[in-house]
């Protein structure tokens, strides 16, 4: 799998637009990840156990912890975010800081004792809603320096125009389509990214003929590239959840979870020319808005084997989502003798609406609790079917924008956790580890996280509280753009959560 984090554009075969494809792909996984959520409970601890009951996170975690519940309880988790990126290219390292607070979990449970104890097994029964941030994807990196290379983004440009030309897919002629003027900047605005260059006069035919190849108007070498990825926004989760207590051994439980996508990534690719003889400088911006709605549902059971043990199981259908992609360019040039022609523009927005089948998940786990009732160790196996995720759209069912294939690996990712009690006091520790997804790679790289935790927390009567700190580390390859030098970034997160809760 070549280009993995590129920003290639790319024309779509039969179509008379341009995209960059793989942002679909790498959008699937980063719209299906979950990270270590909930209240500070179950963060401390690891994140949600397939075996563990008696807190909001079960409603996304295993619905049939709602079971353990005799009492009604409403909780708030805020929290804050750092996340701290160490991007390695070429020669050059840059280090930046990224972070604010976040709303993590907020929930209201209601239980029910069955009524006519003695003649039923049925115990009790609970309902719940919460609102849980799955995955909060606000994070940047750099890359640039010193460092120089001899095949620049106006490069990858041309070579996927003259392609495009030679196969009969695009015409020169539909360079100029869409072509406007803003009267109060002087910027051009046209349909196409390829159109805007040729505009800006970066690039030129060799002749007249309509078959005739481009090329671009800067030759001279090396090109200093640098600029920056930016992500910003959030999935997140409303979930609706019911279960049952059956004889204080069984418990079963579902819930439906709507959840909705907000991300918008600013990527930016500026290059100089130190031996400029037209173009002292190119730089491209790109601006990408997604927005998405979507659904799953989720069954899960755990029973007491023993007053000690107790094991859990539960499974989630993919998110079915709908996605609109909005995509905004601009591209200018700096000349080295200045003149009146056009130096910069835009593409017109263009507005993209697609399907997405998330993974197929499954966990299993088991808690034993200390004698003593001096705490428990919780464990959990999560299994995560990326291989079977599926883009689709209603006019483009075919075409490299929407397969998958190749792209990612089905993974089981582990999860422990313990919590040790001294009367109301709870001291909590646990850790998470998310295999590399990646079926292909940019580099020999093993793309996995950790996540390390642990916690506080003080039990009353009516009124609890818990605190957690999270550090998760993880590295990423990615390339500026297809047929550019792969770079590294280590991503280092820092997190907080106070959970309040009040039981009534």
């Amino acid at each position: 799998m070549s280009g993995k984090y590129s920003l290639l554009t790319a024309l779509f075969l039969g179509t008379l637009f341009h995209a960059h494809v793989q942002q679909y792909q790498e959008s699937a996984l980063r719209f299906s990840e979950i990270n270590v959520n909930g209240t500070a409970r179950f963060q401390g601890l690891g994140g949600g156990h397939a075996a563990l009951g008696g807190d909001p996170s079960t409603l996304t975690a295993n619905p049939a912890g709602l079971g353990f519940y005799t009492r009604s309880e409403v909780t708030f988790t805020p929290g804050f975010q750092s996340v701290n990126s160490d991007s390695r290219y070429l020669s050059s390292a840059i280090t930046e800081d990224k972070g604010g607070m976040i709303i993590g979990n907020a929930s209201l449970v209601i239980a029910n004792e069955v009524g006519g104890y003695r003649e039923s097994k049925w115990r009790g029964t609970a309902m719940g809603i919460s609102f849980n941030r799955q995955q909060n994807f606000k994070r940047s990196y750099s890359f640039g320096g010193a460092g120089t290379v001899d095949y620049a983004f106006i490069d990858q440009i041309v070579d996927n125009l003259n392609d495009a030309i030679q196969r009969g897919d695009f015409t020169r002629s539909q360079l100029d389509q869409g072509y406007d003027v803003d009267s109060r900047t002087g910027e051009v605005y046209l349909d196409y990214l390829e159109g805007l260059y040729y505009n800006i006069y970066a690039i030129d035919p060799e002749s007249d003929d309509p078959k005739a190849r481009f090329y671009p108007v800067e030759t001279s070498s090396p090109v200093r590239p640098s600029g920056y990825v930016d992500h910003t926004g959030s999935h997140t989760q409303w979930t609706f959840a019911y279960a049952g207590n059956y004889d204080n051994k069984l418990y079963l439980g579902g819930s439906l979870g709507f959840n909705r996508i907000v991300n918008s990534v600013n990527k930016v690719i500026h290059e100089d020319f130190p031996n400029a003889e037209v173009l002292r400088s190119m730089r491209y911006e790109e601006w990408t808005d997604m927005d998405g709605t979507g659904v799953n549902f989720t069954l899960g059971a755990i029973y007491k084997v023993t007053p000690e043990v107790q094991l859990g199981l539960n499974i989630s259908t993919p998110t079915f989502m709908k996605i609109r992609h909005s995509l905004y360019e601009r591209a200018s040039v700096e000349v080295v003798q200045p003149d009146d022609l056009p130096t910069a523009g835009r593409t017109h927005p263009w507005d993209f609406d697609y399907s997405q089948i998330g993974p197929f998940r499954a966990s299993f786990g088991g808690t034993w609790f200390l004698p003593g009732q001096f705490g428990f160790i919780t464990a959990s196996a999560d299994f995560v079917g990326y291989k079977g995720m599926k883009l689709s759209h209603d006019r483009e069912r075919d075409g490299a924008w929407n397969d998958l294939t190749g792209w990612y690996r089905n993974v089981v990712n582990p999860k422990v956790g313990a919590e040790l009690r001294l009367e109301n006091f709870r001291v909590r520790a646990g850790m998470a580890y998310f295999m590399d997804p990646y079926e292909g790679k940019l580099m020999d790289l093993t793309e996995d996280k950790i996540n390390v935790s642990g916690g506080l927390g003080y039990r009353g009567n009516r009124f609890f509280v818990d605190a957690s700190l999270l550090y998760g580390k993880q590295q990423i390859a990615y390339q500026i753009f297809n047929g550019s030098d792969v770079g590294r970034v280590t991503f280092k997160d820092l997190s907080g959560v106070l959970t309040l809760g009040f039981n009534f």
